[in-house]
């Protein structure tokens, strides 16, 4: 699979062929060319390239995840797992991400101890990378993983609220509001709405002029997330939420200010 390293059309044929042979490649094929595909084709440096390499991907994921969905779900936990070389960079743990939201509706066979594992390690990656990218792909995959045990995510929710909460670990705020936007997305706009989080949580860590500055941020990273998350439904929270980022933007404290500007 060497590809010569200045040929761009070399580059963007090999990932093709993969894609048109999607449906022929055997088990045993599907770990060299996924790997090649995820760490190498989607971060070449010419973005057809990157494009070619992640329809290439997404088009094996879909034509043999119905006989072989828990092949495909090994590797990919593989790359999430990947704590050096090509695999642990944060494009291929993108792509990684990406490719399992894919994989998601052929899981039903799956035994829920084994999803969990997998739902797991995405909020670990969550925590753990500093990649807005990253994030932004973890939080579009929970609810795809989180459907098959939604007993369970519940739980998952109730504790990452706690974690929002009660995190003094500011690099891992932000991810920690991806995860819970996720799973309110999973949860939808009533479970939502019947908690009153956004409400609850403006009046408890934004009135009082000893509010803590680190809740204060962890609150305006989740309302950028349920924006990111909810789309449009979110919109019917902007009277409630606007006021408080906007009042956020003169805060005294640099991070919060930078944390309002990003979720305005």
């Amino acid at each position: 699979m060497s590809l010569i390293a200045d040929d761009r059309t070399n580059r963007i044929a090999t990932p093709q062929v993969f894609e048109r042979v999607a449906k022929l490649l055997k088990v045993e094929d599907f770990e060299p060319v996924l790997t090649f595909l995820v760490t190498k084709a989607c971060l070449d440096q010419n973005e057809e390239v990157r494009e070619a390499g992640s329809k290439a991907a997404v088009a094996i994921i879909k034509a043999q995840s119905e006989r072989h969905a828990n092949a495909i779900l090994a590797i990919l936990e593989s790359f999430l797992d990947a704590e050096d070389g090509l695999a642990a960079k944060e494009e291929s743990k993108n792509q990684a991400c990406i490719l399992l939201a894919t994989l998601a509706p052929f899981l039903h066979e799956t035994s829920q101890k084994k999803l969990i594992t997998t739902f797991d390690k995405l909020i670990e990656l969550a925590y753990g990378c500093q990649s807005e990218m990253v994030r932004r792909s973890i939080c579009k995959c929970i609810p795809q993983l989180s459907r098959y045990f939604p007993d369970k995510s519940k739980g998952y929710l109730q504790a990452q609220l706690k974690a929002l909460k009660e995190s003094v670990v500011q690099t891992e705020l932000k991810g920690i509001a991806f995860v819970v936007a996720g799973l309110l997305k999973a949860q939808g706009m009533k479970v939502l709405n019947e908690m009153d989080i956004v409400g609850s949580l403006g009046r408890e860590f934004f009135t009082g002029r000893k509010a803590d500055p680190v809740r204060k941020i962890a609150c305006l990273h989740l309302f950028e997330c349920l924006s990111f998350s909810m789309g449009k439904s979110f919109e019917l929270y902007l009277d409630t939420v606007f006021p408080l980022v906007l009042g956020s933007v003169s805060d005294a404290k640099e991070n919060a200010r930078s944390a309002a500007a990003s979720a305005l």
